[in-house]
């Protein structure tokens, strides 16, 4: 079974997901037991249902992978998927059982790193003179994610808060060597294991 997120790519079990992140349940397919050999249509369905009540139908993936697509809900916690058969015919039997799959939706947006540091010569630089170096190196303090853990982070010279809109980083410094003259500003923002991106914090240097 493949569940895969439109933020956040194919998913394991008990992943972090978005709010309302699209969803692609697919990668199985319906056979005869001990065979390669799909059923026609009219010998069965696939049923979905999520724990929120939702239930939804596909009767047309004989010999195809089965394909639903879903949104994940607006409410933080557990969303939990089932597959099973639907409408067999005659004696058939449902040898598979029930498909399950769960992952977590967090709603909470990393807060904004602080602290955000701008030297000229390393990332220990005492901040005492000045350079004619374009390069740059930016330092702050890890953000906090109240349902997921921070995964990373984002700058940019213009504030791409909320969005993927810059540079990613794993560390909480990076290195920037293209200041134009003049006042620079630079912006970094947080990153959760969910894909969630939050709002910004500024940094400013005259190059």
């Amino acid at each position: 079974l493949q569940v895969i997120g439109d933020f956040n790519g194919l998913l394991n079990k008990g992943d972090y997901v978005r709010p309302n992140e699209k969803i692609v349940v697919t990668g199985v397919k319906v056979v005869y037991e001990g065979t390669e050999a799909p059923p026609p249509n009219e010998y069965f369905g696939i049923k979905m249902t999520d724990n929120i009540g939702n239930v939804f139908i596909n009767k047309s993936s004989s010999g195809l992978d089965i394909y639903f697509t879903y949104r994940t809900q607006e409410l933080a916690g557990r969303e939990e998927i089932n597959l099973t058969f639907v409408d067999l015919i005659g004696e058939a039997d449902n040898a598979a059982g029930l498909v399950n799959f769960f992952y977590i939706v967090d709603v909470d947006l990393p807060d904004a790193p602080e602290e955000i540091t701008v030297r000229a010569d390393s990332d220990i630089d005492p901040l005492i003179g000045y350079d004619n170096d374009p390069e740059v190196f930016v330092t702050w303090n890890p953000a906090f994610d109240r349902t997921s853990e921070v995964i990373g982070y984002m700058y940019s010279f213009s504030d791409g808060g909320g969005t993927d809109q810059g540079t990613f980083t794993e560390n909480t410094q990076a290195v920037i060597d293209d200041l134009k003259e003049g006042w620079n500003e630079i912006f970094v923002w947080s990153v959760d294991s969910a894909r969630n991106y939050g709002p910004s914090q500024v940094a400013t240097v005259y190059y």
